[in-house]
């Protein structure tokens, strides 16, 4: 047992809070995981650790302790068996053990993000977990992912939903299992009969349960409405309660767990002396949701918390040794080519070249143009470039970089994929709705779509918002095939909005480091 307890502590050279705690959690493998340092079940010596402040466990000085007791199957991820144990008797981590991050809220969370409490996880044949911009979109762009999405699902957002109603969906997220939450409430309660004091309650029930459950929040502050749904004098002094509340809960807490994200700098006017509004451009027509812009800025704010809860771990792949190998790398790109190096790939409609073994092609873009061309970053990175020109008219219009998995054998029936791909974009004219990032198979005979939109905000991106980097990843959601593929590829689309007249169309898209991997255990 000492021998034991020495090692835990070597490995969890911080100490661990109580609150990141689930003590033996149904279907955990591994029982906590707080900033990257894991606790694990030993199977050989029958231990469970815990920390559980004034219980018999005891605490040992802020480190977990290591309790006998019975381990059953409830208490391992699904699937787990001997198999699953390294040397000595320790769990392997699994994919419950990486950090992830899910989602609560109202209309505003639950309308801008895929796969939520109505339509369900992936329905159909489409897994879009980026949906139409929202939170979780520029959030975990803008921090590279740091803390992931619960893959293809994490939405528990309720549509006009105020805090009592979204105190209910609780169990929707612990069913998840994060490990952090961003949670927006409170915009629907000053138009519904809440008061100041009976919102301020339910947010704190649900600050409990999640502090209970070891789940951090990221609380997202109210931002005023706008026409036609203004609030009111007396609404707005309650939502500006409820602000007031939340930062004085998060001098109370000191962060320990709870984070707030005060959006009035934001999202607020500060021309508007005499009102409380927010600044043009950055909500949408219909008053209640911000726009892609407010969105994206939201987004940056909220990725500076995840930026502190998480160290990077995710960086464009400059290795041309990066690749598959079924012995020795199996978690290494399943694309031969994710550097974009060479110009011998084929090029439709467009002009110019693309990377080899990458195709650039269009169905059409109603009269506009697209140049490819592979060129070299200053301190010698290669890069793939498109130049939009000319001018649109039409609808359906998009185009395409994309390229399949050169050894389809490589993958088979039960592995877990994933893609993404390092992008920046400038100067991108109206008439480019955004960027889709998909990983698509065939299996059987059928094709599967995973992935989304990121949003043109009409602003060059990422510089607008400072990302650390000049590209910024955008990473599909997961695919667990059914069978050995007949098609595995990662496309990069740039999407044009419907077009009834002329439009000019102009913007350079950018991107570096390109991949289909699998999700390794």
């Amino acid at each position: 047992m000492r021998k034991f307890l020495t090692l835990l502590l070597c490995l969890l050279v911080t100490p661990v809070s109580a609150q990141s705690w689930i003590a033996n959690a149904p279907n955990q493998s591994i029982p906590f995981n707080n900033n990257g340092y894991l606790g694990y079940i030993n199977w050989t010596n029958g231990c469970i650790l815990t920390y559980q402040t004034g219980t018999a466990s005891g605490t040992t000085g802020g480190f977990p302790v290591c309790t006998t007791a019975a381990i059953t199957a409830s208490m391992l991820a699904p699937g787990a068996a001997a198999a699953n144990l390294n040397a000595g008797g320790l769990l392997k981590p699994s994919i419950t053990s990486a950090r992830t991050l899910a989602m609560l809220g109202d209309s505003i969370t639950f309308n801008v993000d895929d796969a939520n409490l109505t339509n369900g996880p992936c329905v159909g044949l489409s897994c879009e977990a980026y949906g139409y911009g929202g939170y979780g979109t520029w959030a975990s762009v803008y921090s590279g992912y740091r803390v992931w999405r619960a893959p293809n699902t994490g939405n528990c957002g309720e549509s006009g939903g105020t805090i009592a109603q979204i105190l209910a969906n609780i169990s929707c997220v612990t069913a998840l299992n994060p490990d952090v939450v961003i949670y927006e409430g409170g915009g629907n309660d000053p138009g519904s009969g809440s008061t100041c004091a009976s919102a301020t309650a339910a947010n704190r029930a649900i600050y409990s349960a999640f502090k209970a459950a070891g789940i951090a929040v990221i609380k997202v502050g109210i931002y005023p409405r706008t026409s036609p749904v203004a609030f009111t004098t007396s609404q707005a002094s309650i939502a500006q309660c409820l602000n007031m509340e939340d930062r004085r809960y998060a001098q109370e807490v000191g962060g320990a767990g709870w984070y707030f994200v005060d959006v009035e700098p934001i999202m607020v006017d500060p021309a508007q002396t005499g009102s409380w509004a927010t600044r043009s451009g950055y909500m949408l027509a219909d008053g209640a949701h911000p726009s892609t812009v407010g969105s994206s800025a939201i987004g940056y704010a909220i990725a500076q918390v995840l930026n502190q809860l998480s160290p990077p771990w995710l960086y464009p792949s400059y290795s041309a040794a990066d690749l598959y190998d079924a012995t020795n790398n199996v978690g290494g790109n399943l694309l031969t080519n994710g550097l974009f190096t060479g110009s011998g790939g084929s090029v439709a409609t467009c002009s110019g070249v693309s990377a080899t073994s990458w195709t650039l092609a269009t169905g059409g873009l109603g009269g506009g143009t697209c140049v490819g061309a592979v060129s070299t970053s200053s301190d010698g990175r290669p890069i793939q470039t498109i130049t939009l020109g000319g001018t649109s008219t039409g609808s359906n219009l998009s185009l395409v970089q994309y390229q399949g998995v050169g050894t389809l054998s490589n993958i088979s029936a039960g592995d877990t994929l994933e893609g993404g791909v390092w992008v920046n974009w400038s100067g991108l004219s109206p008439a480019v709705a955004g960027l889709w990032v998909q990983l698509k198979t065939v299996e059987g005979g059928q094709t599967y779509t995973y992935g989304g939109m990121v949003p043109n905000t009409g602003v060059a991106f990422p510089a607008s918002n400072p990302a650390g980097s000049a590209y910024v990843p955008i990473i599909t959601t997961r695919r667990t095939v059914t069978a050995t593929p007949t098609t595995a590829e990662l496309d990069v689309s740039v999407v044009l909005i419907s077009l009834t007249s002329s439009s000019a169309l102009t913007g350079v898209i950018s991107m570096q480091g390109a991949w289909i991997k699998k999700v390794i255990n």
